[in-house]
């Protein structure tokens, strides 16, 4: 009455509802016409084909007609259901082979006959049917199937087949689903073989519809099949293996994922899309449209968020909704605050104990407000989230290497070289699944990532290093020699096969245990020195910033000033009196750039104010800076400056900081002299041109010539 969607019986072209209440229906298909019966629950009762050029259904109410054309020539034919096709007894609902009287009886639904019924025999058959030799084993159905014991060798009939989805469960058995015959084939992790294989598919007996997508529930306990025509089933993997009906969309099936206690799945009805949320037992929980489809989802467990693309949508981006782990109802969703396609590529994972999400481009985002965290700099093609790190599969010109990073700081641990064939990784446990195919073969294999030895150091790292998991003694072995064992260099991130892992000129074990700097770290205490030159040149300490207490950092003595900086008494001269001009080759040393520059300023003859020369921003696009800074003891006084800006007049400018504070903003104009005013000490000048995000005009840059400084 109120005309809410209540279920999906899939495509038609023609139907007719009759008086006992099932539905007749008339599907075109590619040479011919289906006559279908359905009772109302959907079951499909009867079904067979016309070989007609055209066809339609015609009805009084009670008495049904197909009428049809072929070859210039009218038909009618009367519409007589009958329940039993074939005529062997068994009713069609009931009947593995409807259209073949010889059978009826198939349990592993592989296609062969577990017996002939009563009184028949192959060559009663009207389809070829033979009988299973393994009628318990989907994967098996004649005597040369057999392994060597007799019993089924579930390998022997493996078809070469691209998986259309590939998944794995937390027992490590691995779910390959095959389009292409509907079934899911199985391998396990503990054992190391192939399972018998599961039938998906929706089949009637009359025929059979592949799945479209295929998603494990580790809370269900089941894997689940979308299809074109809206319909999810699912296998129960501690039942009897066989097909349930769950649930049916209004269209097919785009998506599906499992999100904790429920399934999500997406179609293409409604406005734009549709996410469906779904509770174990098939009722809706919840449903959004105005929504996204993606080729992936991604649940998140930490949160409860699911995570997903806007394909079909330009620009691209990632997008996220929260669902109550309890009620199944969305509650929140929401997007990057980039709306930026640039970075969307597959896979899409949940990394660092569901801190991060990681995207096929390498780009890391933040779990709450898909802020960027960082970027790997390199494409993965899978990833895969432990406790303390996360593996990534990366390409380079045709060679596969598996990359170790850690969870927090995203560093590279490590890398092993991968057979190109691996295509997916998977976690079991702490341990890593690999499967990948080639020359229509599959191949697997298990790396243990935990620590099998109980040594304190997991086995990832482990065989980075050329150690193993299988011997606790190699953790006190100290291979580079630089006084620290194996554990220790794994507690602390140091390299084991690298005496000096941060390269500042002391050994990892030296400066942990004599130096207490860190091992990782070249300027322990970020005077400006190396911790190597500190200890081994000039005899400061590596973790006091100014070691003789003169109110100097011992790199600026070093650096700047070249006074001692192990005497109290040996300080630097302010300076009363400086200019620069820039005639030289290069910018002078008392000159640099800051970190959050995106280019270095240079020298440049573009139309100096004085001279030849003067120095110039360096080459940037929207949105960047270019900064150079002057540090220096000054004493009071100020410091002039000729400066020009050739930009666009509004809004790319230069600003003048002096110790952080902006004290000038200058545009788009010719030659002029600035001025500021210096107070006695320690005083950095930066000079920091900006461009914003349009527009280029004139030499796009900024110009500074003849420094003066006096007092």
């Amino acid at each position: 009455d109120d005309l809410t969607w209540l279920g999906n019986i899939g495509r038609f072209d023609d139907a007719v509802t009759l008086s006992n209440g099932q539905l007749l229906l008339l599907r075109q298909t590619a040479g011919d016409f289906n006559v279908v019966r359905m009772d109302d629950t959907n079951r499909v009762l009867e079904e067979y084909s016309l070989d007609v050029e055209q066809a339609s259904l015609i009805s009084n109410g009670t008495n049904h007609l197909l009428f049809t054309i072929d070859e210039g020539a009218f038909g009618l034919i009367p519409v007589v259901a009958n329940d039993d096709t074939d005529g062997d007894g068994v009713v069609n609902t009931a009947d593995d082979f409807p259209m073949d009287i010889a059978a009826s009886v198939d349990t592993d639904a592989d296609g062969y006959p577990d017996n002939w019924n009563s009184g028949f025999t192959e060559a009663d058959s009207t389809t070829g049917l033979m009988l299973d030799a393994f009628p318990n084993e989907s994967a098996c159905w004649l005597a040369e199937h057999a392994a060597s014991n007799g019993a089924c060798d579930y390998a022997a009939t493996l078809p070469s087949f691209t998986p259309s989805e590939t998944v794995i469960d937390e027992l490590g058995v691995v779910y390959l689903l095959n389009s292409q015959d509907s079934k899911v084939y199985r391998w396990s992790s503990e054992t190391e073989a192939y399972l018998n294989p599961l039938q998906a598919g929706q089949l009637n007996g009359f025929s059979l519809e592949s799945p479209a997508h295929m998603a494990y529930s580790a809370a269900h306990r089941r894997l689940y099949f979308g299809y074109d025509d809206g319909e999810i089933t699912y296998i129960n993997l501690d039942g009897d293996l066989s097909q349930q009906s769950y649930f049916r969309l209004p269209l097919a099936v785009g998506g599906l994922v499992a999100t904790g206690n429920f399934m999500l799945a997406q179609d293409a009805s409604g406005a734009w899309n549709t996410h469906y949320i779904i509770n174990e037992n098939g009722t809706l929980a919840d449903s959004e449209d105005w929504n996204r489809y993606s080729r992936e989802y991604v649940w998140n467990e930490a949160n409860n968020r699911v995570y997903f693309f806007r394909d079909q949508t330009s620009p691209n981006d990632l997008h996220f909704e929260d669902i109550n782990p309890a009620s199944g109802e969305i509650t929140a969703d929401g997007e990057t605050p980039y709306h930026d396609g640039s970075n969307i590529r597959l896979p899409l994972r949940v990394i660092n104990n569901g801190e991060h999400v990681i995207l096929g481009s390498g780009v890391i985002y933040n779990a709450g407000d898909l802020t960027i965290a960082t970027n790997l700099g390199v494409e993965v093609t899978d990833v895969v989230g432990f406790d303390e790190v996360f593996m990534a599969i990366v390409e380079d010109n045709g060679s596969l290497t598996l990359n170790m990073y850690g969870n927090d700081s995203h560093r590279l641990l490590g890398t092993q070289p991968l057979d190109a064939s691996v295509y997916a990784i998977f976690p079991w446990g702490q341990r890593l699944v690999m499967v990948g195919r080639a020359s229509g073969e599959f191949t697997f294999s298990v790396f243990n990532t935990g620590d099998n030895d109980g040594d304190g150091i997991p086995a990832w790292w482990e065989v980075t290093y050329n150690l193993s998991d299988e011997d606790a003694s190699d953790a006190l072995w100290d291979n580079d020699a630089d006084g620290l064992t194996s554990l220790e260099e794994y507690t602390l991130g140091t390299n084991p096969e690298l005496g000096d892992s941060d390269s500042d000129g002391l050994l990892d074990g030296t400066e942990v245990n004599t130096y207490q700097t860190g091992p990782l770290t070249v300027d322990t205490d970020s005077d400006g020195l190396s911790d190597g030159d500190e200890v081994l040149t000039h005899g400061t300490s590596p973790v006091e910033v100014d070691s003789d207490s003169d109110s100097f950092s011992d790199g600026d003595e070093v650096l700047l000033y070249a006074t001692d900086p192990l005497d109290e008494n040996s300080v630097p001269d302010a300076i009363t009196s400086y200019s620069e001009s820039f005639e030289a080759n290069a910018i002078p040393a008392m000159f640099a750039t800051t970190n959050e520059s995106d280019a270095n300023w240079q020298i440049s003859t573009f139309e100096p104010q004085e001279g030849s020369q003067s120095v110039r921003s360096g080459t940037i696009t929207d949105n960047e800076t270019s900064s150079m800074t002057l540090t220096g003891l000054f004493a009071t006084g100020t410091l002039a400056f000729d400066v020009k800006v050739s930009a666009e007049a509004c809004c790319d400018i230069l600003e003048v900081y002096v110790n952080d504070a902006l004290t000038l903003t200058i545009s788009n104009g010719e030659w002029r002299t600035e001025y500021i005013d210096l107070n006695q000490g320690v005083n950095t000048i930066e000079w920091r041109y900006y461009k914003d995000g349009s527009v280029s005009d004139g030499e796009d840059a900024a110009f500074i010539d003849n420094i003066v400084f006096s007092q």
